[in-house]
Formats: structure tokens, C-alpha cells, sequence
């Protein structure tokens, strides 16, 4: 792969990631809810949001390590999310 493509998909990429941040920024205007009553799923949700909005920018900037957030701190959170209800849908 050519490095114009490279940048390219890192620009598309950047662009979903801010269209997604877009459509669920509401869950990071919960954060003084967090603070007031902790709740682990609350605060997974708000990390994913918010880098979701990182790794947009940086993939814009045209930025590697934007792939390096978005893999490592946004699919390892959805993991978490994803167990934890999981757990307590199946281990009440």
C-alpha cells in the first residue's frame, strides 16, 4: 500500500471516529454523575467516548498511533463492557 492510501484511510478512519463521538457524546455529559455515583459501566462507556474523539483527531493528523488508541483503548473497553453485563446477566 501506497503512503497517499495509508493517509487516505487514516483520514476516513478519523472521520467515522469523530461521526461516532458526534452521535454519542451524550454519555460523556454524564460525567458529574460518574463523579457523584461511581458506576464501572458508566466510566467504560466515557473512556470509549472520549476516544473515540482522540483517535479522530489523530487519525486526521494523519497520526499512526491514533490506530494504536483506537484498538488498544477502544476495543479492549467494549471487551470489558461487553464481559461485565455479560457476568451479570448470566451471575445474578
Amino acid at each position: 500500500m501506497t503512503r497517499e492510501k495509508i493517509k487516505i484511510i487514516l483520514v476516513v478512519v478519523g472521520i467515522l471516529d469523530l461521526l461516532s463521538f458526534y452521535r454519542t457524546y451524550q454519555i460523556a455529559q454524564s460525567l458529574p454523575e460518574v463523579i457523584s455515583h461511581p458506576n464501572i459501566i458508566l466510566i467504560l462507556q466515557i473512556i470509549l467516548v472520549l476516544s473515540l474523539l482522540a483517535s479522530g483527531i489523530l487519525s486526521i493528523a494523519g497520526k499512526r498511533i491514533s490506530l494504536l488508541l483506537y484498538y488498544i483503548i477502544g476495543l479492549e473497553t467494549l471487551r470489558l463492557i461487553f464481559t461485565i453485563r455479560v457476568h451479570r446477566k448470566y451471575y445474578k
